[in-house]
């Protein structure tokens, strides 16, 4: 790392740095950890891209075909448990990552066996929170990672929850939709979410091989992230012809893939903006937790100019916590209600 780059980092640590003990000061430590951690990566030279989409969408298969190896499974059947890390490094190895309290703990397992771990299949697997690969690929020696992810569904769903937060660690972001239909409602809340945590995203329509009409979902797509005021970048590509141009060492069958606009952008605007992209991550950042901080200043300056505001905000919150209460008693009632019926029906079952 440059004399350049190592002051610019530093000095973007230090501002962090005031904006974690501002967070910590005014009772806000959900931003206070959210800063430790953009400072944390801040210390790593990786320029990390998180892959998310929904079950089946081709996540994986898009990471497969970009480097030209069969590192993260794919079957129809069986989807992607635990968040998967692909980094360059000089030979191929596999390491299960673990959180522990001292932080992340890193312990090397074969890399034959890294589907498995990838799949969680087995009674006695460890249960990692992340598996790392390491693969001799050219695309990935500027310190360019991929990130593939368990499947989302809904921003109700835990898959999606972790997704997110994987996007908040990350200087790019990949949302893979496949052509089969257009997106959905919840595609694009997702789509908004993440583009509100990092600054740097792009969709990719996949499977454009399989469906004809792959052109008109295309349209609709860019339509409806027109309509929804994202301005995100939409990637048409085909990771089987993909496959098959890596197979033959045939170019122009690369460029029908659709992979060589994708990885010349990953190449050029991702790993090569590396720099700019972690500062862009530590400024979002700041400006975010700056936002939420404002917030809180604002609805306490009017509680303080207004008595009749703080009188009705009073109001709301005991309101609430007398709702709380109620829907905790008839929680319980209803637990106990179904654990009657649960009861009863496996007598019933017994007895038949």
């Amino acid at each position: 790392m440059s004399t350049d780059v190592s002051t610019r980092r530093a000095q973007a640590a230090e501002v962090l740095a005031v904006g974690i003990s501002a967070a910590e000061a005014y009772g806000r430590p959900e931003l206070a950890a959210q800063l430790t951690r953009r400072r944390a990566r801040l210390a790593e030279t990786g320029v990390r891209v998180v892959v998310i989409g929904e079950f089946k969408a081709g996540k994986s298969s898009l990471i497969n075909a970009a480097l030209g190896a069969d590192l993260c499974p794919t079957d129809d059947d069986i989807a992607t448990a635990v968040p998967t890390i692909v980094r360059g490094g000089e030979t191929s190895e596999a390491f299960g990552i673990f959180v522990t309290e001292e932080g992340l703990d890193r312990v090397a397992f074969p890399f034959d066996e890294r589907e498995a771990e990838i799949r969680e299949e087995g009674e006695d697997l460890p249960g990692y929170a992340a598996i790392e690969l390491s693969v001799p690929r050219a695309i990935l020696s500027t310190g360019l990672e991929l990130m593939d992810t368990p499947g989302v569904g809904g921003l109700r769903s835990g898959h999606t929850a972790a997704a997110i937060a994987a996007v908040n660690d990350a200087e790019a972001a990949i949302f893979v939709t496949d052509a089969s239909q257009e997106l959905s409602a919840a595609e694009l809340e997702v789509i908004r979410h993440v583009a509100a945590r990092c600054p740097n995203l792009l969709v990719v329509l996949t499977k454009c091989d399989l469906f004809p009409r792959w052109r008109r979902i295309l349209e609709l797509n860019e339509a409806h992230l027109e309509a929804a005021d994202l301005a995100v970048p939409i990637f048409p590509v085909s990771s089987t012809l993909r496959d098959l141009a890596v197979a033959h060492r045939d170019d122009a069958l690369n460029v029908e893939s659709g992979f060589a606009d994708l990885l010349a952008l990953l190449r050029d605007d991702v790993a090569a903006e590396a720099e700019a992209l972690a500062i862009d991550r530590v400024v979002h950042d700041l400006d975010s937790a700056i936002g939420a901080l404002s917030e809180t200043f604002e609805l306490e300056l009017a509680v303080l100019d207004d008595p009749e505001e703080a009188a009705r905000i009073e109001a709301e919150l005991e309101e609430a916590g007398e709702r709380a209460e109620r829907l905790k008693t008839q929680a319980a009632r209803w637990q106990t209600t179904l654990t009657d019926g649960v009861g009863d029906l496996s007598t019933e079952v017994d007895h038949d």
